[in-house]
């Protein structure tokens, strides 16, 4: 018995941060029902997994809000994917059917919906969606690069009472920044709205995560960027090792071997060992970054396909988030058909397909998958 409480303290423990930071904040504001649910939930997805089919609603709802942004990163296609749709004579979900995609998900019984793109922001209807979300009982999250967080759209933001936002912020120096997100102004307008936040918010609501992507250029500024999170006084700081995405690609091609292989090994050796008060990332996940920087599959059963969906703003619907980073739909729908979706037979399908699958190391996605297995040598 007590090394089985042991185990579980264990687990706990090496959950990613940002999971833990939202079980600790809903015990103490005494939802006890959410938190029995989410560990109802948990087990759902390993024993669906084995049983082929979903006994649970997944944990992480993503909506790909847009695919526009106003920054042109050097490792993201998906700006040209919107304006290509747009030639096509494709256009996004409005805002009453982006309402009825979010009724969408908190009918399949998503804990959580994060939104994503592009850049949210340049979605008008972005903070209705939000408030949506939060009204019908599921916990909100945004993904942002951090140029809109003016004090107008971060006080329209607190008032959708959504409970995290993650701004991307990759390099601790202003210049390898702006180079990689293609924006000469954007390390300063994120410093500034990540304060804004600060000043604004309500105790740790809403929390404020960074999220580094790893390449060539920054792997071996990672400790920076953690002393520089600690001064900006954010929740955590999470990194994700780059993947080269493209566009009608395989998923087996997301990792080839990458040159900075060795010289990340060094530098994510000491981050593994740096002070886990800022750390987004469980030790575990951190010590698979030098296997996917040498292109070696990641050795985990996946289990994505239970515990995650993603939809996008022209109905196109995807079991992760790489396989919409890539475009391979599951299925294109309409915005009230998501509840069929999820339990159609070409989604369980697919889900027998992709357990098998190890082509990433996408952070929500991998942090899920180490809660069920123990780290490949």
């Amino acid at each position: 018995m007590i090394r089985t409480q042991v185990s579980s303290i264990r687990r706990v423990q090496a959950l990613r941060r940002q999971y833990r930071d939202i079980l600790v904040r809903k015990l103490g504001e005494g939802g006890f029902a959410w938190l029995g649910g989410a560990a109802l939930r948990l087990g759902a997805v390993w024993l669906g997994a084995r049983a082929g089919r979903p006994l649970a609603g997944p944990l992480l709802g993503t909506l790909v809000i847009t695919y526009r942004c106003n920054y042109s990163c050097e490792f993201c296609e998906l700006p040209a994917r919107a304006v290509r749709r747009r030639r096509e004579g494709t256009a996004e979900f409005d805002a009453g059917e982006m309402r009825t995609l979010i009724r969408g998900f908190k009918a399949i019984r998503t804990a959580a919906v994060g939104i994503t793109g592009g850049e949210p922001f340049l979605r008008e209807d972005l903070f209705d969606v939000l408030a949506e979300i939060r009204r019908l009982g599921m916990v909100a999250h945004v993904n942002t690069n951090g140029h809109f967080l003016t004090p107008e759209n971060v006080r329209r933001l607190i008032r959708t009472g959504l409970e995290s936002v993650n701004i991307s912020l990759d390099a601790p120096d202003a210049a390898t920044h702006n180079r990689i997100r293609g924006n000469r102004r954007s390390f300063d307008r994120i410093l500034a709205g990540i304060e804004e936040i600060r000043r604004r918010r309500r105790g740790k609501r809403p929390r404020i995560g960074l999220t580094t992507v790893l390449t060539g250029a920054t792997v071996e500024k990672a400790l920076e960027m953690a002393e520089l999170a600690r001064d900006l006084g954010v929740d955590s700081l999470g990194f994700l090792p780059v993947h080269e995405y493209h566009e009608g690609g395989e998923a087996a091609g997301l990792l080839p071997r990458r040159e900075f292989a060795e010289r990340a090994r060094e530098a994510l050796r000491h981050l593994v060992e740096e002070d886990r008060t800022v750390l987004e990332n469980s030790p575990a996940y951190l010590s698979l970054f030098p296997r996917c920087f040498e292109g070696r599959p990641s050795g985990l059963r996946c289990y994505a396909p239970q515990a995650s969906v993603v939809v996008d703003c022209y109905g196109r619907v995807f079991p992760c988030v790489p396989y919409s980073e890539i475009d391979e739909p599951i299925a294109v729908i309409q915005a009230g058909g998501l509840p069929a979706c999820w339990r159609s037979r070409r989604y369980a399908e697919a889900r027998k397909r992709l357990a098998r699958c190890q082509a990433c190391y996408w952070n929500c996605h991998t942090e899920l998958n180490l809660l069920f297995q123990r780290v490949p040598r």
